[in-house]
């Protein structure tokens, strides 16, 4: 028997060598590490795009909301008092319709009519009615909380005209009420969702 202070003896020239380990290889709970990150990666990859998806539904349904809101009251009852106004007032119709207008002889008729005979009074309940609409539009669209494409597509056309026809009527408001945030919104979708609709 060897005392503890003996030395394994060396090995001869005919020892089988020591087995190494190759650095390659994998021992069974790295392998469970690997497997157990690349679930983790997955799953977080995977709640993210849920979470994407449900907000892109979510901002689809809201525009959507918007778009039902315009044919229902109070914006339908608005947009026919609107309606009813230029049904009364056919001078002025068939001008728009046999000429082309700048918006500065546009505004100077307007003046030397509707606004000379304060007949602008009328609507000016269904105009702020639509300037809050696109206000609450504007914000949900700015926002990321509707689908600014489906807000363009529907609304851009119809609200390009309102902007043309109203914006005379929303600088007089404005210089009557002192509010100069009255019909902004209107004309910032009005001049951005041509490149929204395009994007």
């Amino acid at each position: 028997m060897s005392s503890r202070g003996e030395t394994a003896p060396a090995a001869g020239p005919n020892a089988l060598p020591h087995p190494r380990r190759p650095r390659w290889a994998i021992s069974l709970d790295d392998l469970t590490k690997i497997l157990g990150v690349a679930a983790v990666i997955v799953g977080v990859g995977k709640y993210i795009y849920d979470k994407v998806e449900t907000a892109a539904q979510e901002a689809q349904e809201r525009s959507i909301s918007y778009i039902e809101a315009w044919g229902d009251e109070p914006l339908l009852g608005a947009r026919e008092s609107l309606y009813s106004f230029w049904v009364g007032q056919p001078d002025l119709i068939a001008v728009f319709g046999a000429e082309a207008l700048s918006t500065r002889q546009y505004k100077t008729m307007l003046t030397a009519s509707i606004f000379r005979s304060g007949a602008d009074g009328q609507i000016r309940a269904p105009l702020l009615l639509l300037d809050n609409f696109y206000s609450q539009m504007s914000f949900c669209a700015k926002s990321g909380l509707c689908d600014q494409q489906i807000l363009a597509e529907y609304f851009c056309s119809m609200t390009r005209k309102n902007f043309v026809a109203y914006s005379p009527f929303y600088d007089r408001i404005r210089d009557t009420t002192g509010d100069h945030g009255i019909g902004a919104e209107m004309a910032v979708f009005a001049k951005s969702c041509e490149a929204e609709r395009a994007g």
